[in-house]
């Protein structure tokens, strides 16, 4: 009897969106705090309230460039 072609494992196949295998730049508290001229603390507290989605990554906290730039688009309508 003839074998079954094996099935890729799922989440390895090719993504069908180049872009979506590029890399995510991430940002320190202290360098959205720089840029955007506020105290680190403020940028902690905007991450406590939820307003700025923040990752844990090991022991560090880092801020995704995608959600920095949709936390100031939110901040810009308000």
């Amino acid at each position: 009897m003839p074998r079954a072609a094996p099935r890729p494992a799922v989440g390895f196949d090719k993504p069908r969106n180049p872009q979506s295998a590029t890399l995510r730049k991430f940002h320190r508290i202290q360098g959205v705090a720089d840029s955007l001229d506020v105290s680190t603390r403020t940028v902690s507290r905007w991450i406590a309230s939820g307003e700025l989605i923040a990752h844990w990554l090991s022991r560090s906290v880092r801020i995704a460039d995608d959600d920095l730039r949709a936390f100031l688009a939110r901040r810009r309508g308000a």
